[in-house]
């Protein structure tokens, strides 16, 4: 690898060799079988995420290395998005990937391995209020144009409500409930799948796809995709029994839908489903009205989204619990609602395991004025909660295991794209096998000069023929920071114009050349990744042929460096 202090002068080029398949997109992160964290808390500050009137709650989704939350905004009517780091520090300003005119209900968010697929609620030309997708870059920007996924190609007659998003890996699922059906203002189940490119799936036919159309009201869907089984699973409340019951119905990438079941086993109202897939099954919540209060109650169901076992009640208490969302770790189910037992509304929360049973006890997440309407995501060994003060604004909060040491140190520093003002530093991810890596604090001669949750860093306004040391340090998602890092985390670069890295792919040899930048001597490095490269020549002058490595079907990095430093 390359030497710990050398002097990185020439940007670090790379080139394909002959033959080599193209690297497809990144998959979304798969989940693991991962360590169980016992007593979940606050690790971190909670935070104010932004918005001035949020309306229901926000949706966040983990994307591999940070959280991206979304939310609709009433003082301005429009969509926004931000992302945030493992430990509820902002990621980046807010934006907003939408000019349409929005007028509440939360949206949903998925993370498609690249970007996001955003779906949420806005007034369309004709001034009904309508269910709109978009594709979103991994920084929230809008991909191409928004997407109107009710009523697609027929006149409207009807608003829309409570939009919920699934992602397959290669299509989208769509769900929400609008008035269309028979019974004037009582509200259907429908969907619309949609391609990775944001069209309307199978060749334009699947749109407004009827899930369910039972007598009186179905509404507040809510989908996952079935990895074992694969369809999507939507649920949803139903009043078709004169009372308010969770039913359940299965979706096909081709647009067949297949069921509507009974999943609720009491005989109080149910409201507010949540699904979440753990891989070979899926869990279920909602609130309940069967014991003289609203309790949260959740329920196993198989990978085909018929119910297993009995229902499991997770909450205990005088006070009213309401709108409970699950998420799946990996090993366990983790559970949010919001209720009143502590005096304010509070959000809070329940382990349950992959077989079905409580896990310790009901635990307050928040402590505030007001925290309702929660959503959550789980990165990978711990939470990222999101919760609205009413009509006000919006905050996240780190939620998992708090232990009390510092994260390791990233090793390996690279540089490259060395110009005379500018130059990129990379090197390798810490591994915490206990903490989630909110980000990392870059160094230039000793000043912090950024912080990413990527593992590089692009510096610019340097000056020309000038050395500065760089020096990371980790910062996991309880705050706290490596410290004690040897020379593995520091290098000194170089600001240099004239020295240029290039290569000829016309032999079989990879036959590099560089500008002569008045040094007696030159290592070259070769890697398959610019952050792990080791020596493989030296020479005082101006070229360097590595032999056969076009035949190879291997993309190489190489980088050029002084070994005095």
């Amino acid at each position: 690898m390359m030497k710990e202090a050398a002097l990185a002068l020439a940007s670090v080029i790379s080139f394909l060799s002959v033959a080599a398949p193209r690297a497809s997109a990144p998959a979304a992160p798969a989940p693991e079988n991962l360590p169980t964290c016992a007593s979940p808390q606050a690790i971190a500050p909670m935070q104010a995420a932004g918005g001035n009137q949020v309306y229901l709650s926000s949706e966040v989704v983990w994307n591999g290395k940070d959280f991206a939350v979304a939310w609709v905004d009433y003082a301005d009517a429009r969509l926004h998005f931000r992302r945030f780091f493992a430990d509820g520090t902002p990621a980046a300003a807010g934006v907003v990937p939408s000019a349409l005119v929005c007028d509440g209900h939360s949206p949903s968010l998925v993370w498609n391995g690249s970007g996001y697929g955003v779906a949420w609620r806005a007034l369309s030309p004709s001034g009904y209020e309508q269910i709109y997708f978009a594709r979103l870059s991994a920084n929230g920007a809008l991909v191409g144009s928004e997407v109107k996924a009710s009523f697609v190609g027929s006149t409207e007659t009807a608003d829309c409500f409570y939009p919920s998003l699934a992602w397959s890996g290669s299509v989208y699922a769509l769900a929400w409930g609008d008035s269309r059906g028979d019974y004037s203002g009582y509200r259907d189940i429908f969907a619309t799948l949609l391609n990775g490119d944001g069209t309307i799936a199978n060749g334009g036919a699947s749109h407004d796809l009827i899930v369910c159309d039972a007598l009186y009201h179905q509404e507040a869907p809510s989908l996952a995709w079935s990895s074992a089984y694969g369809r999507f699973v939507a649920v949803w409340q139903d009043s078709r029994n004169s009372t308010y019951d969770i039913y359940g119905a299965t979706l096909s990438p081709l647009g067949a839908v297949s069921g509507s079941s009974l999943l609720d086993g009491g005989a109080g109202l149910c409201f507010y489903p949540s699904v979440a897939d753990m891989g070979n099954g899926l869990g279920l919540t909602w609130g309940d009205t069967r014991d003289g209060n609203n309790e949260i109650y959740f329920a196993r169901l198989s990978a085909t989204g018929g119910k297993v076992g009995a229902d499991l009640r997770l909450t205990n208490d005088s006070n009213a619990s309401y709108a409970p969302r699950i998420v799946w770790t990996g090993a366990e189910f983790g559970v949010f609602w919001y209720e009143s037992r502590s005096g304010n509304y509070e959000t809070w929360f329940q382990r349950v395991s992959a077989a079905g049973a409580v896990l310790g006890s009901n635990v307050q997440v928040t402590v505030s004025t007001n925290s309702e309407y929660p959503a959550a995501a789980f990165a990978k060994y711990g939470y990222l909660a999101t919760s609205t003060l009413p009509g006000l604004a919006n905050f996240v909060q780190a939620w998992g295991c708090n232990y009390a040491y510092q994260p390791p140190c990233p090793e390996n520093l690279v540089a490259y794209g060395i110009t005379g003002t500018a130059a990129t530093v990379s090197w390798l991810p810490a591994i915490d096998n206990s903490t989630d890596i909110a980000y990392y604090q870059v160094y230039r001669n000793n000043a912090l000069v950024g912080q990413t949750s990527d593992t590089y860093f692009a510096d610019s306004g340097l000056s020309l023929n000038t050395t500065y040391q760089y020096a990371i340090r980790t910062v996991n998602a309880a705050q706290y920071t490596s410290t004690g890092c040897g020379s593995g985390s520091s290098l000194y670069v170089k600001t240099n114009a004239t020295l240029m890295l290039m290569v000829n792919k016309s032999t079989p040899d990879a036959a590099l050349t560089w500008t002569d930048a008045t040094m007696n001597n030159y290592n070259i490095y070769r890697g398959t990744s610019p952050q792990v490269m080791s020596q493989i020549g030296s020479t005082a002058g101006q070229s360097f042929d590595d032999p056969n490595v076009l035949t190879d079907n291997v993309l190489y990095f190489y980088t050029v460096d002084e070994p005095g430093w």
